[in-house]
């Protein structure tokens, strides 16, 4: 990697662990995934029927929700509202969008960084870790505190810039102090702060942090 004096970042994600909590009302946000990279997402845009799924974060109109942080309630995005296909609330039902209808499949409660819906089953992606590529199936399942089902709130922040850039050559240890809050970006195209205390940013196009302490 080449060694540039100044990084510029198109948008970071922040999580919900650095950001003051507490609002009753409905707020944009970003969900990302406790897995790291990964943000909750309607497959190929917003539309009725659209699958709901975990998907690499970029920040866009189909991975920004309306959702309040402290009460139970609908999980919005343009209009359309995050449902429970099939209305039952069973173990391993997909997570749809769907016209509002204020129905129990539709009230979500982020509580503990988890996502809590009907019959208190948790928003999970399918199949862990163990399939992390791809577009990976948001569905209910008993709640079992794995970073699968671990959600935090991010916000998308405005283009911010960094000076003082240090080169990293692959494999290379390069040990970094921590950064206050205001210069917390991710530098490049595409690349995510994401959920956990001290993360370290990633230069570069297509870079991830991953959740976690001490990344």
């Amino acid at each position: 990697m080449s060694a540039p004096t100044r990084i510029f970042a198109a948008a970071a994600i922040v999580c919900g662990a650095l950001l003051t909590a507490g609002h009753a009302q409905a707020e944009p946000v970003i969900f990302l995934s406790g897995m790291g990279g990964k943000c909750l997402d309607a497959e190929g845009g917003v539309r009725e029927g659209a699958r709901v799924i975990g998907y690499a974060c970029h920040g866009q109109a189909n991975q920004t929700f309306d959702h309040a942080r402290s009460s139970s309630g609908p999980m919005r995005i343009g209009g359309l509202c995050v449902d429970a296909k099939g209305g039952a609330g069973r173990q391993g039902d997909e997570l749809i969008l769907w016209k509002c209808n204020g129905q129990k499949n539709q009230s979500w409660q982020w509580s503990g960084n988890r996502l809590v819906g009907v019959n208190n089953l948790c928003v999970d992606l399918k199949g862990g870790d163990g399939h992390w590529l791809g577009n990976q199936p948001a569905i209910l399942w008993s709640c079992n505190g794995q970073k699968n089902q671990a959600w935090y709130w991010g916000k998308n922040l405005p283009a911010t810039s960094v000076t003082g850039a240090v080169p990293v050559q692959p494999g290379q240890k390069f040990d970094i102090k921590p950064l206050p809050m205001a210069s917390i970006v991710a530098g490049g195209a595409g690349n995510v702060v994401a959920a956990g205390a001290g993360n370290v940013i990633a230069v570069g196009s297509g870079r991830i942090v991953a959740g976690g302490a001490g990344n």
